[in-house]
């Protein structure tokens, strides 16, 4: 009888500790999410037809053109927030997510801490692109990724120009 018992515990623990082929835990699929430069965006934005009229507006506004072209230097050299111009190609997002694989788009610099599993991939260009910006400001676009932002406090405000 316990030779009976013993062959069945056998081929019990052989097909239940790893005889049989073993099955492995599926590694989650990563998440991906798209970042941009807000530097070469809002560059893109102010060198296209687009901003033409944007721009005639803020050269006639004494009030607030001062102030909106001292924010448009800070978006360009530094890192602050393009929300003011993402209405104008927000509606686009979705097909850049969908063509590059990510779930989210959001600027670089708004992007403190990413745990290692986020996988990051670049859309600058496929936001820039939108934009059809002129050949100087591609050649300006092309250095900024030389050059670390400003330090936003850094950026000057001159009135005067």
């Amino acid at each position: 009888m316990f030779e009976k018992w013993s062959s069945s515990a056998l081929l019990a623990s052989v097909i239940f500790t790893g005889f049989a082929a073993p099955v492995r835990a599926q590694e989650p699929a990563r998440v991906k999410i798209g970042t941009f430069d807000s530097r070469a965006v809002i560059i893109a934005y102010v060198n296209s037809p687009q901003s033409a009229p944007e721009r005639q507006a803020l050269m006639e506004d004494k009030r607030l053109g001062p102030s909106r072209q001292h924010l448009m230097h800070q978006q360009a050299f530094s890192n602050a927030s393009i929300v003011n111009i993402v209405p104008k190609f927000k509606d686009k997002l979705p097909e850049i997510a969908a063509r590059r694989g990510v779930v989210m788009i959001a600027s670089r610099w708004e992007v403190p801490y990413a745990d290692p599993a986020i996988e990051t991939v670049d859309v600058t260009s496929d936001i820039v692109e939108l934009f059809k910006p002129t050949e100087k400001a591609r050649k300006w676009i092309a250095q900024l990724e030389k050059v670390e932002p400003i330090p936003l406090q850094d950026v000057a405000y001159d009135p005067a120009h």
